[in-house]
């Protein structure tokens, strides 16, 4: 209001778009490109990437995450050569899942609760593995189920295992503790702790997964009971792939709707255009961006944009037929050398960069404005749509869609809510 940022009341919708319940007098709103709209995923990073994470993040914070913890026993060991050549998040999903499959939650570790106390890690280990021999003559009627398992504990006994294993492993790591209230009040039943890993996001910022090693019950009472202790929590596997769904429903559903918003533009119509201004574009943007754009798009369109400003393609009038075809023999050449290249580097292929494709677009039409060889950055945009189209048969569909979405972005920020 009157050049000043304001406060608005806003109402996220079953869409996930922010609805304004009172506008206090704001004359513009300005949607932000942050939006999380499904389960943050783990990045598909490979070992050496991971390995150059680690070092700068050692560097900045010490090593308090990633020193050994524990000296574990033979067959952790074993286990972990076994995963030894998949990369990080691959192996905090094996053995988030290995602490499940060989741990058994223990109902009464009130029992040896005080056995534990003040032990070590290792120590603690041993007291787990004489517990489930233990509950085994007590429970012979699950001596089936319990022959898988090798340790009986409660979660913070099931973190600390998942914790030692991921610093072993060479990942980022620790544990953490706290409660899940299941009322108005809160009791040490609700207590609740869980392991975390550390990878790094599309920005190359710590982003924190939550790791939980605690077992599922062996028969249908358990379950409900570890359910009513709110500590029964999908696998990363689970979640990840629950993500995964989530966001292939995204990507169909910003498809289909940037297709009917270019169409109302195409129409003209204003009263439609105006419609426009609550969001739905931007949600449309960010899930192109967040969730399709990897780093071989961007460096393909940044190959266009860089072939036009540093060649003499620059020079030509894109208007002329034959300037045309000669500007897309050079970006077919280009782009068939670019992706050539990635071909050798397969862990380029699934790194994020939505967000550097669509600063590297906007800075790409600003440039034209500061340096004078367009009066608007309409004609920047006119340019950008005219690239995209001459190399639109090297640039695959999500190149093609990243940009019309972004330009289409671009020029409708400043429309008036």
């Amino acid at each position: 209001e009157n050049g000043q940022e304001i406060p608005l009341e806003v109402e996220i919708n079953s869409l996930g778009e922010g609805v304004i319940l009172d506008k206090k007098g704001a004359k513009e709103v300005v949607y932000s490109l942050e939006q999380n709209l499904v389960p943050e995923k783990m990045s598909d990073l490979g070992q050496s990437d991971y390995e150059n994470y680690k070092r700068k993040f050692e560097r900045e914070h010490g090593k308090g995450l990633s020193e050994d913890i524990a000296d574990l026993p033979e067959e952790f060991d074993m286990f972990l050569s076994s995963i030894k050549d998949k990369n990080p998040k691959q192996k905090i999903i094996a053995i988030e899942k290995f602490v499940r499959d060989i741990s058994f939650y223990d109902m009464d570790n009130a029992e040896v609760a005080p056995m534990k106390r003040g032990k070590t890690i290792e120590e603690k280990m041993m007291i787990m593995e004489e517990r489930l021999e233990e509950l085994k003559v007590r429970m012979p009627e699950y001596a089936e189920q319990l022959s898988r398992k090798k340790y009986a504990g409660v979660c913070a006994d099931f973190a600390m295992m998942t914790a030692a294993l991921l610093r072993r492993a060479g990942i980022l790591s620790g544990q953490v503790s706290g409660f899940l209230p299941s009322g108005k009040s809160v009791t040490t039943a609700d207590a609740h702790g869980v392991s975390f890993a550390l990878l790094p996001n599309e920005m190359g910022r710590n982003k924190i997964f939550t790791i939980d090693g605690t077992p599922h019950g062996i028969n249908v009472e358990q379950e409900k009971m570890l359910a009513e202790m709110g500590i029964l929590a999908p696998s990363r596997e689970e979640i990840e792939n629950e993500a995964d769904k989530e966001i292939s429903k995204l990507e169909k559903v910003a498809d289909e709707e940037l297709q009917k918003i270019l169409e109302i533009i195409d129409s003209k119509d204003e009263e439609a255009i105006k419609q426009l201004t609550n969001g739905k574009l931007e949600n449309i943007l960010n899930n192109i961006l967040k969730y399709k754009v990897k780093v071989p798009h961007l460096e393909a369109i940044r190959g266009v944009m860089e072939g036009y400003w540093y060649t003499p393609i620059g020079a030509l009038d894109l208007a002329d037929p034959q300037n045309r075809v000669e500007a897309g023999k050079f970006f077919q050449s280009q782009l068939k050398e670019l992706r050539h290249q990635f071909k050798k580097n397969p862990e380029a292929m699934e790194k994020q960069a939505g967000t550097y494709l669509f600063d590297a677009v906007r800075e790409f039409a600003e440039k034209f404005m500061k340096q004078k060889k367009v009066g608007s950055l309409e004609e920047s945009y006119a340019i950008l749509e005219s690239l995209t189209d001459i190399a639109s048969k090297d640039l695959n569909e999500t190149e093609r869609k990243a940009m019309t979405a972004i330009i289409t972005y671009l020029r409708a920020k400043k429309m008036k809510v």
